[in-house]
């Protein structure tokens, strides 16, 4: 059984086959043996064919690797079959003997099965951990570097209760209805591969000094006490661990993971709580990079920007790489003046083409080559957030409104390299006006704000789309998706089906301005149905639940209420994950009690942005695929790890990374030029490769449902060209 590992933080795909390759899944329900003899039945010979233990379970900690013994018997004689696993994140088996040895950190359950020339014989094996912690290992921390302790922020790791805090926390509670969870919300979708969350709280009038946080699950079940790690104890990050043997021990559907947080109070000596969350887990593990603006990134210095006391900061594109704590300088570089800045981008789905605009004037572009990293300078023209083709070969420019569109009076097409094309595309309606345009991810449609046209008009606040034939260069079928009651639509991004569009109603413009969301901005997020027109607000995401809002209240300058219509420029990750859309978005809301001060403190000319956390950060959220139209398909939010905690960080941009050779390591097809990933033939891991295997697992390369491996008997379609599950959790 091969095993590989990818992280945002960890996470764990693993191939349904023996050791050494091939690609068939194990099966068979629990208790199953059957099977028989490949040389066909005999008068009075016994050909039963069985394994033992069944549907075997073992209920441990994490750390400790006991194991199992297979055996199997051929008419009551011992054989020596071959064994197979179809989960080896949960330990190993050996191909030839059958013994097995759990991996210690994963929980779950698998399928045994054994192989003897036809015959065939399979069994559930499940694997319970059980984790009692006092402190986190982690504990004490180092420096919190750019992202925060654990690129979360707050306090950091806190060690161990005393015993008296234990007894407190052990015995009866009492909840104060003033007390509350801050973050995170109840009913978040979580995917693997994530940095762990903090928990923050608002402890009201009391003094805690201790808490006790219990996780259950099917498989993994976790109690945790922790001292405080702060004069005022607020909140406590989720070991890393903890957080990895939760996350990869889930079944997903039908596994809630339920949640109990219980304080201590130093001064009444009484143990305040429980209070309940419940999470969900989704089985898959995000991809890719997020790349966004940063103004105010400590990275960066650029002399010709000055802050509220005269001194300089600065202002870039910034990336969260795979695993990070903390994010990098994608697009700038520290200069004297201003000609450092990049940051109004955008990138192709394919992680290959980055576009933003070159220094503060807006005279010139950007033009960076993600897989080699090499810029090249547009001059004349500053192409801002265009439509680039899914490949980046070519892009579509803004026009119309005020939004730095170069000097185009209307969109019109570009090489990669920022050449303007000859014959430029035809465009119905003629002489189109596309505010903040993007394509699909199959690049078959258009979505913009309709500005205007010189034959159909435009009313400059609807959301419409065109489609797009590559074989002609034709633009056509112009459709009013969504006109908005209240404010115009500004951003948009299509869900990875390319069915759908997710985007922004700016309520309120920020300062006079289109698309931007400083000083006195408010938007909410919606999606739309193409085939329907059919609009409705995202409401979990953006902070509502069935009884109104859900977001807390905390501080001098945050309520739920408000926070709701702080929500913009969404992007959706162009793979499925999990059986989920995953959008990143601009919001303004409360974080926990990290980022508490006013919702508009984010331009360094204005505050003290070096000592205050600005509440302008990226959060992210999982949308459900095929919801019916006019329902709400999101889930509540959560803070995405990693990003600079001190700047202001906005348009988050998710693709995929750029593809890597035949030949090259990998984890996942979705890495692959080629589209596959696989055991390379002098084994030592997994290559990309793009000869086609009989068929392709959860991220590779496909054409139709039938491609991939259970198609959609087992819940897996083709979705944009990789095979993705489409199971999601109520």
């Amino acid at each position: 059984m091969k095993s590989f590992v990818l992280t945002l933080s960890i996470a764990i795909i693993s191939c349904a086959h023996h050791n050494g390759g091939g690609d068939d899944e194990g099966g068979g329900d629990g208790g199953t043996t059957g099977g028989t003899d490949a040389s066909g039945p005999t008068s009075d010979a016994d050909t039963t064919f069985a394994i033992a233990p069944l549907a075997k379970v073992i209920t441990t900690a994490p750390g400790s690797t006991p194991t199992v013994q297979y055996t199997a018997t051929l008419g009551g004689t011992s054989v020596a079959p071959e064994w197979t696993i179809d989960k080896g994140e949960l330990g190993n088996l050996d191909v030839s003997s059958g013994l097995f040895t759990t991996g210690g950190t994963i929980g779950g359950t698998a399928h045994v099965s054994a192989t003897l020339g036809s015959a065939t014989a399979s069994t559930t094996l499940e694997i319970d951990l059980q984790q009692v912690e006092n402190g986190d290992p982690g504990f004490p921390a180092g420096s919190a570097g750019a992202g925060g302790y654990g690129g979360v922020g707050g306090d950091g790791p806190a060690g161990s209760a005393g015993s008296d805090q234990i007894n407190t926390l052990s015995g009866s509670a009492t909840s104060d209805a003033a007390v509350h969870v801050l973050y995170p919300y109840d009913r978040t979708v979580w995917p693997r591969g994530l940095l762990a969350p903090m928990i923050a709280w608002d402890p009201a009038t009391h003094t805690f000094d201790a808490v006790m946080i219990k996780l259950h699950s099917k498989h993994f079940d976790y109690t945790g006490t922790f001292g405080a790690n702060a004069a005022k104890f607020l909140n406590l990050p989720i070991p890393s661990a903890v957080w990895n043997t939760l996350t990869y021990s889930n079944e997903g559907g039908g596994d809630d993971v339920a949640v109990s947080i219980t304080f201590s109070d130093s001064v009444t000596k009484t143990a305040v709580g429980p209070y309940a969350l419940t999470w969900h887990i989704a089985p898959g593990t995000l991809k890719g990079t997020v790349y966004y603006n940063s103004y105010g990134t400590s990275l960066v210095i650029n002399s010709g920007q000055n802050d509220f006391d005269g001194k300089p900061f600065g202002a870039a594109t910034l990336g969260i790489k795979p695993g990070a704590t903390a994010p990098v300088v994608i697009a700038g570089s520290a200069s004297t003046d201003n000609s450092g800045c990049r940051v109004c981008h955008t990138v192709s789905a394919n992680g290959q083409t980055l576009i933003t605009q070159h220094g503060n004037n807006y005279a010139a572009s950007s033009v960076y080559d993600l897989q080699t990293d090499a810029e090249s300078v547009v001059a004349g023209t500053a192409n801002v957030w265009p439509a680039l083709a899914p490949d980046g070969s070519w892009y579509m420019t803004t026009s119309g409104a005020s939004v730095a569109t170069g000097g185009d009076t209307t969109s019109r097409a570009y090489s990669g390299v920022g050449v303007l094309q000859s014959p430029q595309p035809t465009m119905a309606p003629a002489g189109l006006q596309a505010t903040l345009p993007v394509f699909s991810p199959d690049g078959k449609h258009m979505s913009f704000n309709f500005w205007g046209s010189t034959s159909s008009g435009g009313d400059k606040k609807s959301l419409a789309s065109l489609a797009y034939d590559a074989t002609t260069q034709t633009f056509s079928a112009i459709t009013t998706l969504f006109t908005p009651i209240t404010g115009v639509v500004s951003w948009s991004s299509f869900l990875p089906t390319n069915d759908a569009v997710v985007f922004e109603d700016e309520l309120v413009s920020g300062a006079g301005q289109f698309g931007y969301t400083w000083k006195t901005g408010q938007g909410q997020l919606y999606w739309v149905d193409l085939a329907t027109q059919t609009a409705h607000t995202l409401d979990a995401l953006n902070g509502v639940g069935s009884n109104g809002p859900y977001l807390p209240t905390y501080g001098a300058y945050h309520t739920g209420s408000a926070d709701t219509k702080l929500n913009f420029e969404p992007t959706v990750n162009p793979v499925v994950s999990g059986g989920y859309a995953w959008v990143v978005f601009t919001s303004r809301r409360l974080y926990g009690n990290v980022a508490t001060t006013s919702a508009y403190n984010s331009d360094p000319r204005s505050y003290d942005w070096r000592n205050v956390i600005t509440p302008k950060k990226l959060w992210v959220a999982a949308i459900d695929l095929n919801a019916p139209p006019g329902t709400d398909p999101s889930h509540p939010a959560f803070y995405l790890p990693a990003q600079e905690l001190y700047a202001g960080n906005a348009r988050g941009v998710w693709t995929v990374d750029p593809c890597q050779a035949d030949g090259t390591s990998c984890e996942t097809g979705d890495e692959c030029c080629g589209g596959y990933c696989r055991e390379g033939s002098g084994g030592g891991g997994t290559v990309c490769t793009s000869q086609q295997p009989t068929c392709s697992m959860e991220y590779e390369a496909c054409t139709s449902d039938s491609d991939c491996c259970g198609g959609s008997a087992a819940g897996i379609y083709c979705i944009d060209g990789h095979c993705a599950q489409e199971t999601t959790i109520q």
